[in-house]
């Protein structure tokens, strides 16, 4: 089965990080988010992949063009020209290459690959549209909507319709089961699902949600699978669920080793007075779960940790206390700085965010 993968969007909600880098790019624990898109797919024998850039679209092709993990993927790195009229001309753009159904996956996803094998499977014995609703997503996610089932809550159900939470009626409540859920997660699609592409871009939408409503809605052929928590995703669409992300993958120790010279596992790993790698730390205690990449440098007396990100090159100050943050290549702190629930782009630029819980949930 080939996969398509939506890379094309500005990523509004993650500016000014997204000003620079494409969305599908950001770091999460040293780790673009598309390669873990990519790497979920490549554990389920996903051989083909079509990856639709737009915004800043040249950085992800040259991404994949230099990338060494993805040899034994063919990937075909096309650009959606209309991509900021919305997802569904994104997806239009990949028609010509898509032979048969497909999957349908947004770049901003962290997804356990497992569920992936699921939905095709649901697919290949039901021969529907199947989606994917995760557990984690209402816990992590902003951006809501709500599957409207029937079914006494059978982990396949059929769907009825997608829609908006505001769209909820009190009185719909009793009679339909309702499911709540991100709106698009990862989706097995057949490939006529382009004739309703089109008539919803004819009417005016930009939205892949409202064609898949049309498909359903004219053939009833549609089933979600409810995956456990051990089979999550859920998407990365502000600069909150940036930093959930990442705490998310830290916690769960899903860290590429190749996305940098030293990670700290849990609080356990204290480093005091003394090098790490080819880092400069001294008097510093580094807390995990924490990961630094290549040629940082890090002043005494700092406090690094838990839940950090630190990517290439990057400066931190003498006596800085520094937990639940990300910063990005290069970025600078002065001393006596304290950054807490923040990324870090350059030199002075801080984001700072409110989290709204803890990541709790693990993988393992």
């Amino acid at each position: 089965m080939q996969a398509v993968v939506l890379a094309a969007g500005t990523g509004r909600r993650l500016m000014p990080l997204t000003a620079t880098i494409p969305k599908a790019l950001l770091p999460i624990a040293n780790r673009p988010l598309l390669d873990y898109v990519i790497s979920s797919l490549k554990q389920e024998s996903i051989r083909e992949i079509i990856v639709v850039s737009g915004h800043l679209g040249s950085k992800i092709k040259n991404y994949l063009a230099a990338s060494r993990k993805y040899n034994n993927v063919k990937i075909n790195c096309i650009r959606a020209h209309k991509y900021s009229a919305g997802p569904l001309y994104s997806l239009l753009a990949s028609e010509k290459l898509i032979n048969d159904d497909f999957l349908l996956v947004p770049a901003d996803l962290i997804l356990r690959h497992r569920i992936i094998s699921k939905l095709i499977q649901s697919h290949t014995q039901t021969g529907t549209v199947s989606i994917s609703i995760s557990e984690l997503t209402p816990e992590i996610c902003q951006r809501t909507c709500v599957a409207y089932c029937k079914g006494p809550g059978s982990r396949d159900v059929t769907v009825l319709q997608f829609l908006e939470p505001e769209m909820i009626r009190e009185k719909n409540k009793n009679s339909v089961k309702t499911i709540l859920g991100t709106a698009l997660g990862v989706v097995v699609c057949p490939r006529e699902i382009f004739e309703y592409i089109r008539i919803a871009a004819r009417n005016g939408s930009s939205r892949v949600i409202d064609a898949l409503n049309r498909y359903i809605a004219d053939r009833r052929k549609a089933r979600y699978i409810r995956a456990g928590k051990k089979d999550y995703w859920f998407d990365v669409d502000t600069v909150q669920t940036v930093l959930e992300a990442n705490n998310f993958v830290l916690k769960n120790a899903m860290v590429d080793e190749g996305a940098g010279r030293f990670y700290a596992a849990d609080a356990r790993s204290r480093y005091e007075s003394k090098p790490i790698s080819d880092y400069d730390i001294l008097g510093t205690t580094v807390l995990g779960p924490t990961i630094i990449g290549k040629g940082c440098v890090i002043g005494e007396k700092s406090r690094i940790g838990p839940y950090v990100s630190i990517q290439d090159d990057c400066v931190i100050g003498r006596r800085v206390t520094c937990r639940n943050a990300i910063f990005l290549s290069g970025s600078r702190i002065g001393d006596n700085s304290a950054i807490e629930n923040a990324v870090v782009l350059g030199q002075e630029t801080i984001i700072p965010v409110k989290l709204s819980h803890e990541i709790s949930p693990s993988s393992r």
